[in-house]
């Protein structure tokens, strides 16, 4: 299987750029992303955690809602990393391959966390 993030190093780990000129790029656009940037990432690790808990209690189809849902929403923020892997391990999911779950489960951990990082500088450099 190949690796989902091959290729993907120069793909964004969290670029509003889209968001902030689709909103004007001005005063109130900056702010209104600000708003979604800090409500996207306000729940931290917790669901990160409710994923884990999920794969860990072999809860598969709950864990795939959780991705799913995460990569939905962190995607608008231009975090194309994470969602390459939060894809990769839905897919996992899908088709059953239960022996890849920990490597790609540690693969959206990391992104998820450089993720939530990069918003964290930037929400403060913005504000």
């Amino acid at each position: 299987m190949p690796d989902p993030l091959a290729g993907a190093a120069d793909a964004a780990v969290f670029n509003v750029d889209t968001l902030l000129n689709y909103m004007g790029g001005e005063a109130k656009g900056r702010a209104t992303v600000a708003k979604i940037v800090g409500d996207a990432c306000a729940d931290g690790d917790a669901p990160l955690l409710a994923a884990a808990a999920a794969l860990s209690g072999q809860h598969y189809a709950a864990a795939g809602k959780i991705l799913h849902s995460l990569r939905g929403s962190l995607g608008s923020l231009g975090a194309k990393r994470f969602v390459v892997s939060a894809l990769a391990l839905e897919q996992a999911l899908n088709e059953g391959r239960l022996d890849e779950l920990d490597r790609l489960f540690g693969e959206v951990s990391a992104e998820y966390h450089l993720l939530l990082g990069a918003a964290a500088g930037w929400l403060a450099a913005a504000a």
